[in-house]
């Protein structure tokens, strides 16, 4: 299901203020990392509806 509102709001003011307890560098690399990880992910994973129904249906 989805997050509720409340558990989202504060996990977005945790990232904004950065109480994280992870050192800068660490999550400079995690980031970069996630970023290269999704471009990658986008670059060579194209979809669209056509291509999932296809997909689904099995052909």
């Amino acid at each position: 299901g989805r997050m509720p509102r409340s558990e989202k709001a504060k996990l977005k003011a945790e990232i904004l203020t950065g109480e994280n307890y992870v050192e800068d560098s660490e999550m400079a690399d995690l980031k970069s990392l996630a970023k290269r990880i999704h471009d990658a992910y986008l670059k060579n994973f194209n979809m669209n509806k056509v291509k999932a129904r296809v997909i689904l249906a099995g052909k």
